[in-house]
């Protein structure tokens, strides 16, 4: 949403001297806008109190019955409840953080319902009662409009009938739109599918051309070559001729898997609850990373034992 155009980084002053004008005024608009100026340090010395000033008063001038600002009043409750959430700005109040995501729910954000049901995800020190029903509930909303970080976590639930019943085909469903909407998280569990045949027709070697992504991306190296040696660990996935085939040898997996002493099953499971828990696919990698040696090699594991037996 924008009150003040401008196409070239010269006019960003102008910007923000249209939106402070605006803010000052009391347009709602001006205060969300320069409000996330202020929450990324754009064009303005970065300040959360600042930021958390101005969406406080975007979701207060208006008229919450002018159908025409529902969408600023809702942007501004959720800049503005990730304030509370985070304590940036604010006093850290996690209920105060779920009653503005919920009132941006009810005025059907996407963003807002998304967030809301990783509040009822989790339940504890979230600001409401843990309700797995309710976070699928959440999300089934935000999934209409197309949201594909909740697609992922819909999926989700679908696959393990978290408050929801549960259905392979419906979560391979989702996962697939997610992944056509640019997520690169479903892999790794879309791989899971087509190799075992859950919800889909089974396929091994689909399966592995997932799994393949997976292991190309959590290296570190999304679509470039080089990008594969910026960690010692890439080295574990071998591309052959700069293609997503043929990843690693067969022989070297399971001596990798000896090597590093892993129990598989034990470690499958860490591994597919790290996957299963992560909010988003950058928290999942941050995740991996951190168990990055065991990650590497159970993917590599995956692929070679499903591709060679």
């Amino acid at each position: 949403m924008k009150l003040c155009a401008y196409g070239e980084k010269g006019m960003l002053e102008d910007q923000i001297r249209c939106l402070k004008a605006a803010a000052r005024v009391g347009n709602a608009v001006g205060q969300l806008e320069l409000g996330k100026h202020y929450k990324r340090g754009e064009g303005v010395p970065k300040s959360y109190s600042k930021a958390a000033e101005l969406f406080a008063k975007a979701t207060t001038t208006v008229d919450e019955n002018d159908h025409f600002y529902e969408v600023v009043i809702a942007e501004a409750q959720h800049h503005l409840a990730g304030c509370y959430h985070f304590g940036h700005g604010v006093e850290q109040s996690s209920t105060k953080a779920a009653e503005l995501w919920t009132k941006a729910a009810d005025r059907n954000y996407a963003p807002a319902q998304y967030h809301l049901g990783i509040c009822y995800q989790r339940g504890m020190g979230m600001g409401v009662e843990q309700s797995w029903p309710k976070a699928a509930e959440l999300w089934s909303k935000a999934a209409d409009q197309n949201d594909r970080e909740v697609l992922v976590n819909l999926g989700n639930c679908y696959a393990r009938g978290l408050g929801v019943e549960l259905s392979q085909p419906k979560s391979v469903e989702l996962w697939t739109k997610a992944v056509s909407l640019g997520s690169n998280m479903p892999y790794l569990s879309l791989g899971f599918a087509y190799i075992h045949g859950l919800g889909v027709e089974q396929s091994t070697s689909t399966g592995v051309e997932w799994l393949e992504k997976a292991a190309l991306l959590l290296a570190g190296g999304g679509d470039e070559d080089e990008g594969l040696a910026k960690n010692a660990d890439a080295a574990l996935f071998k591309l052959n001729n700069g293609h997503n085939q043929g990843v690693v040898l067969a022989g070297a997996a399971l001596e990798r898997v000896r090597a590093a002493g892993i129990d598989i099953p034990a470690a499958l499971q860490r591994f597919e609850n790290r996957m299963m828990n992560a909010q988003s696919w950058g928290a999942w990698r941050e995740d991996c990373y951190a168990n990055r040696r065991e990650s590497a090699v159970l993917l590599q594991y995956l692929m070679t034992s499903y591709v060679h037996g």
